[in-house]
């Protein structure tokens, strides 16, 4: 009998042990995955971490580009600017070139994890953020506005001296439709003195985009996909093709058909886009830009021309718009315009109605609405070889005081310097 327990007791301590060690071995198991976890958690929380600091200091740099951009009279540009802070916590490095008619910001925000550096890239277009123009203001000292047939002007119009009246020209009579309602400013205007243009800045960069294309003429039809850098002579896009995020720089770039195209970068010496095109991103010529547009567009289009002298009185430079139903912003540079070179600089047919901001150091002939602002240096139109200087014809303009743009830093008009994250 005592044996027998004797060999019952030995029985249950063998069987006691491995159970213990078992138990044990589960718990260092346990023990162990949760405390890979918590290292892994915490290995993470760093990570997220340096990628946050390294955002924020990509931001940083974007918003150091701002303040230099406010304090300069001229546009700031930089090919690189290095930060870092005492402790390391901003540090960023930081370009601001020019691309097309906007200053194009690089941003990289740097952060550390353990032996790695954490980098954040934002690319970024730069300019002044305005709000609040007037429907309509004129550049030209002496300017006024002679509202014919069935012309008319809904908000506060801005003229140094000028009014706003109907025509009694027996040649360009008003309507009785005819009709301004609406402020006008004077001279008591505060932007006056801050209004300023530096074409040159995208003169000289388009200029160097042209040069050197090569004899290459490039054809993108049926469903093709444009994407990545094009150099070439002269660009046909047809069918319906499609850029996306393409960038095309040319002597001659013609866009027709169904194409679309997505966010892209135009520079030429010409433009046109006609049929059932949609359009958006840049678009900036040298000498013309035509846009006849026959389909409402769906997306935000920036059309500019830069516009050049060929002799002492003779100037390239004019953008035709018979088509246009969308959202814009037009801008004429006008590099060594002046008001004794005759002509006009911009038309908008009867058939535009943009919704946006037109900036134009030229002459503009407007026909169709603009519901936004219009600045420019003179109103004029040409009928029978004649040209009314300070005539609205059948144009509608209305102000939209929601209206938010973000303008190149190559024109000052007020606003507050920013940027948009691409």
């Amino acid at each position: 009998m005592l044996v027998g327990r004797l060999y019952s007791h030995d029985k249950k301590r063998g069987i006691a042990l491995p159970l213990t060690l078992t138990v044990i071995l589960v718990l260092g198991i346990f023990a162990g995955s949760f405390y890979e976890m918590v290292a892994s958690e915490k290995r993470e929380v760093a990570r997220r971490h340096a990628k946050t600091q390294a955002y924020f200091s990509a931001l940083s740099a974007l918003e150091y580009a701002s303040y230099r951009m406010q304090e300069n009279n001229e546009p700031w540009r930089s090919k690189g600017v290095d930060h870092a802070n005492a402790d390391s916590s901003i540090t960023f490095t930081l370009s601001a070139t020019q691309n097309g008619v906007y200053s194009q910001l690089k941003a990289e925000g740097m952060a550390k994890y353990g032996r790695h550096d954490i980098k954040k890239q934002l690319d970024a277009r730069a300019g002044y953020w305005v709000k609040g123009l007037p429907v309509l203001t004129l550049l030209d000292i002496n300017a006024g506005v002679s509202l014919a047939g069935t012309s008319r002007i809904e908000g506060d119009v801005a003229l140094r001296n000028g009014k706003v009246e109907k025509s009694t020209h027996y040649k360009m009579p008003a309507s009785s439709s005819a009709e301004h309602v609406g402020k006008v400013f004077n001279d008591t205007w505060p932007l006056w003195d801050s209004i300023a243009f530096y074409p040159r800045f995208s003169g000289r960069a388009l200029e160097l985009q042209l040069e050197n294309l090569g004899d290459k003429k490039c054809t993108f039809d049926g469903r093709d996909t444009i994407q990545g850098l094009h150099v070439c002579k002269n660009i046909l896009i047809q069918g319906e093709a499609f850029c996306d995020s393409c960038t095309l720089i040319a002597e001659h770039i013609q866009i027709r058909g169904n194409a679309s195209m997505k966010n892209g970068f135009f520079a030429a010496g010409t433009i046109s886009a006609s049929e059932r095109v949609q359009l958006s991103g840049q678009l900036l010529a040298r000498d013309t830009l035509a846009a006849d547009l026959e389909i409402t567009q769906h997306e935000y289009v920036t059309l500019a021309v830069q516009g050049h002298k060929t002799g002492a009185v003779e100037y390239i430079g004019r953008m035709d718009i018979p088509r246009f139903r969308g959202k814009a912003l037009l801008l004429y540079q006008g590099e060594n315009w002046d008001a004794s070179l005759k002509g006009i600089s911009v038309s908008l047919g009867s058939k535009v109605k943009i919704d946006g901001l037109v900036l134009v150091h030229g002459f503009l002939d407007i026909q169709g609405l603009v519901q936004g602002s219009v600045v420019a240096w003179n109103l004029a139109f040409e009928e029978e070889s004649t040209i009314w200087q300070g005539y609205l014809k059948k144009a509608q303009i209305v102000q939209d005081t929601s209206l938010v743009t973000l303008v190149p830093d190559v024109w000052r008009i007020g606003g507050v310097a920013g940027y948009a994250i691409r």
